[in-house]
């Protein structure tokens, strides 16, 4: 049948929590790196992401191992060809993920097809 495993709350020891403070405090005053940032991000949703839909459909397109097909974007794309050109975008991915909450379709190619959608 095997061992059976429970989950138990286990408490930190004093001696630990008072190293995390001396060294959280020690952080705290150096100038450079911030204290916040050390705190948990926040759980992924809507509210909290203003670029959630982006997110995801992202995700998405690496989940059906996707990759963005630049060459493809930028030859159906004039607008971000030049851009591209005039070097006020690195590549059509950039002006893709800016234009994404507007609708603008995406090119995007796995092993043997390549697609605009």
């Amino acid at each position: 049948m095997g061992p059976i495993c429970t989950l138990k709350k286990f408490p930190f020891s004093i001696d630990y929590t008072q190293m995390f403070m001396t060294a959280y405090d020690q952080i705290k005053r150096m100038h450079i790196i911030e204290p916040a940032r050390l705190s948990v991000s926040p759980s992924l949703n809507i509210k909290i992401m203003p670029d959630y839909s982006l997110y995801m459909h992202l995700k998405f397109r690496c989940a059906k191992r996707q990759q963005f097909d630049n060459e493809k974007y930028l030859s159906t794309n004039l607008e971000a060809k030049r851009l591209v050109q005039e070097g006020k975008l690195v590549d059509g991915l950039y002006h893709f993920m800016f234009n994404f909450e507007k609708g603008v379709k995406g090119c995007w190619r796995a092993e043997n097809y390549s697609v605009c959608e």
